[in-house]
């Protein structure tokens, strides 16, 4: 009978008991808050340089397209912005049928500065560029931080001379 009654005098929760458990809770979810923002600015990380070698990629693709084709009643030209790339096949005598095509490639996790923003150039039939450049990539706002890891930035470099197209990573 003197077991029963020292339970029943022990009602509720003491304030430590509350305590401790509020702690642990709080922990628990600053763990997961943590780890779920790492994980989230790893994959716009991944992302932006994703998005950097497709357009590298692309490019290239065009560059090489130029050459294969060697018609020189068309102009192969490349239009840069901050938020697209444009590709544009422009017939110079257009005939009945024949229309300027234009591809968009547009910029989701990266924002483009430097020299070729704004700018037009052209890709001669033998695959060298009508002006050099750099086209520096950053990460956009929708990214956590807005250049790329540990504060480099990625450029994708157009020399004249020889044409040549390529990623440099700093």
């Amino acid at each position: 009978m003197h077991v029963k009654k020292k339970f029943q005098e022990h009602k509720g929760t003491t304030l430590v008991e509350l305590m401790v458990t509020l702690c642990i809770i709080v922990f628990v979810i600053g763990g997961t808050v943590t780890l779920g923002s790492a994980a989230f600015e790893n994959l716009r990380t991944y992302q932006y340089h994703c998005e950097c070698e497709a357009l590298l990629i692309k490019l290239i693709d065009f560059r090489e397209e130029r050459m294969m084709t060697s018609r020189k009643d068309t102009i192969y030209e490349i239009f840069v912005f901050d938020q697209k790339v444009l590709f544009v096949r422009r017939p110079t005598h257009p005939t009945f049928g024949e229309h300027e095509k234009t591809e968009i490639f547009n910029l989701q996790y990266m924002q483009i500065q430097g020299t070729m923003t704004g700018q037009k150039f052209e890709i001669f039939p033998s695959g060298t560029l009508g002006k050099a450049g750099t086209m520096e990539m950053i990460k956009s706002s929708k990214a956590i931080n807005l250049i790329g890891d540990s504060g480099k930035q990625d450029k994708i470099v157009f020399q004249v001379g020889n044409g040549r197209i390529y990623l440099n990573e700093e």
